[in-house]
């Protein structure tokens, strides 16, 4: 992905402020989004609107859009939650994850987090992620993040998923 072009248009509001001590507070829209991927794949995305709203310590994130809706509730910055992700999978799945790059987080506050995404129609989209041949209609992500414990949880239903040859009904990872 990285290695290849992009073109993005559309119609963009942004309101919100950004300090260290309370995150990203506010809300964003697009609307008509168009994106061009290299020299012939084209994807459109009527509209998309994300919400942020810190309550303490607390973020809490809303997205909604015609392709995926959800929320992300907790404690964690977007800062370091890469780095902090990386590095628990190369710990914990470093075959997996080897060919990760990120620079190492030093901040010593470890993230906690739960979410709930629904995915519609994402075959429309999944070819941006270089995932062309997954197919499925809808796609529910439930889990949690608790890198202070050690642990992630992460729970995918669909109720039906394919890629190539191979089809699933009613999938439940």
């Amino acid at each position: 992905i990285a290695q290849d072009t992009f073109e993005l248009s559309g119609a963009f509001e942004v309101e919100g402020v950004i300090t260290p001590s309370s995150g990203i507070e506010g809300y964003a829209s697009a609307s008509e989004v168009y994106v061009k991927r290299g020299r012939d794949e084209e994807y459109l995305l009527d509209t998309i609107e994300v919400y942020s709203n810190p309550v303490g310590q607390v973020n809490h994130f809303y997205i909604n859009s015609d392709y995926i809706s959800g929320n992300i509730d907790g404690q964690f910055s977007f800062n370091t939650f890469y780095p902090q992700l990386a590095q628990f999978l190369q710990r914990r799945y470093p075959k997996l994850s080897r060919n990760l790059e990120y620079k190492p987080d030093t901040s010593g506050v470890l993230p906690e987090m739960q979410f709930n995404i629904e995915l519609r129609q994402p075959s429309e989209w999944s070819g941006i992620f270089g995932m062309k041949e997954l197919e499925f209609d809808q796609l529910m992500l439930t889990g949690g993040v608790d890198l202070e414990k050690d642990s992630i949880s992460l729970l995918a239903r669909s109720p039906d998923i394919s890629k190539g040859g191979m089809r699933l009904k009613y999938a439940e990872v």
